[in-house]
């Protein structure tokens, strides 16, 4: 079996919030205890409701945000903050927003240059090569690498986004909610462009939302995330045919169906998601869980495998 490109070992991301005029400090655990593999060549999504600490995970594996504890490992190699530009090459984010995440001051040329230059491409004839071959492969003009970010749609800015994070020619891009902020009508061609710059530079992608739909469509597997601590995680049809954990299968059930004559099903939680600030002891998923019992406020569920491959953090699952 391949080396994971990426491991992750029991990775945590802890924030002290409040103070003394708050009442006092409290640890909020983002990411509490995450490990998890990511293969050379797949699609792994990671899915959970807003807050769940998706977006804090993929931070912490760029560098961008330090680890409270738990290590991060690629191609075997561990990696700390101290490495970000060393694994720049390897590692590459294409970020929600494409509004916010480009420099409105930089010309696309400059975007997607200053990647070239600040790693020792320093030949401008290669330079602006490089530049107007990833705009042509993404679907955008090379003479207007002199335009300013304000002069594209919004579709545009993340084929903009998508090229600067694939011109160091990475082996990971992890995609953070890349189409959420985007026309339902413009989605389909950035995921379309998504897979088709993973077969054609071989990219092993992190894809992280929270609409199952669009990633059940991209993933070969899938990653559950609740409270900052994985539930669920498998390859993408046996999950979406066979959920094992109970949240897994909230979330399946939210999935809209596109016909007036279907009913929804039953809900299998109850109440509202507990605070990240005070989370259930036990299994966080409990107190809205309709399965739970004492052994699950007792006791913290480990990732077990239930079916090949597939596995799940549950004393009762499904």
């Amino acid at each position: 079996m391949a080396e994971p490109l990426l491991k992750l070992d029991e990775l945590a991301v802890h924030f002290t919030v409040g103070g003394a005029l708050r009442g006092g400090t409290k640890i909020l655990k983002a990411v509490d205890g995450v490990s998890l593999d990511v293969k050379p060549g797949e699609c792994l999504g990671l899915v959970g409701e807003s807050g769940c600490g998706k977006s804090t995970l993929a931070l912490a594996i760029m560098g961008l945000i330090p680890p409270t504890h738990g290590g991060i490992a690629l191609n075997g190699q561990a990696i700390s903050g101290r490495d970000r530009m060393a694994t720049a090459r390897t590692v590459q984010m294409v970020f929600q927003d494409p509004y916010a995440s480009l420099n409105p001051r930089q010309t696309v040329r400059r975007t997607l240059a200053d990647p070239l230059r600040l790693h020792g491409v320093t030949n401008r004839s290669e330079v602006d090569q490089r530049v107007a071959d990833m705009m042509a492969k993404v679907g955008l003009r090379p003479d207007h690498a002199d335009r300013y970010p304000h002069e594209f749609s919004g579709g545009q800015r993340q084929r903009i986004g998508i090229a600067r994070a694939l011109i160091l020619r990475p082996k990971l891009v992890i995609c953070d909610e890349p189409v959420s902020a985007l026309d339902v009508s413009i989605r389909a061609q950035i995921l379309n462009l998504l897979e088709d710059m993973k077969r054609r530079y071989g990219l092993t992608l992190l894809f992280i939302a929270h609409d199952l739909a669009v990633v059940k469509a991209v993933s070969d597997r899938i990653a559950v995330m609740y409270l900052g601590r994985l539930c669920e995680v498998g390859p993408t049809e046996p999950l979406f045919a066979r959920p094992a954990h109970p949240y897994t299968a909230l979330l399946l059930e939210a999935i809209p169906v596109p016909d007036p004559t279907v009913k929804p099903a039953a809900n299998l939680a109850v109440g509202e998601p507990p605070s990240p600030l005070d989370p259930p002891s036990g299994c966080r998923f409990r107190t809205r869980c309709p399965r739970a019992d004492a052994i699950c406020a007792a006791e913290v569920p480990e990732l077990r495998e239930l079916a090949a491959g597939q596995f799940a953090a549950c004393h009762h699952p499904l």
